[in-house]
């Protein structure tokens, strides 16, 4: 599923599209360009990169 530039900016608490692709940049989102020329990821690219993110792991002992 895509992730809009909308729902992207409001992850991102951000308005202006290159304040999202910057904030998408430093967290190593893959995003790419709507129509407009707005970042849009999809959520496949938005999780892999919480999960390389992630400092902790989960302990299922």
């Amino acid at each position: 599923m895509v992730i809009p530039f909308e729902q992207l900016a409001k992850l991102a608490n951000r308005k202006k599209p290159s304040a999202v692709k910057r904030w998408c940049q430093q967290r190593g989102i893959l995003w790419m360009p709507d129509a407009d020329g707005k970042p849009t990821t999809s959520e496949i690219a938005y999780n892999e990169a919480l999960k390389r993110g992630r400092t902790t792991r989960p302990n299922y002992q």
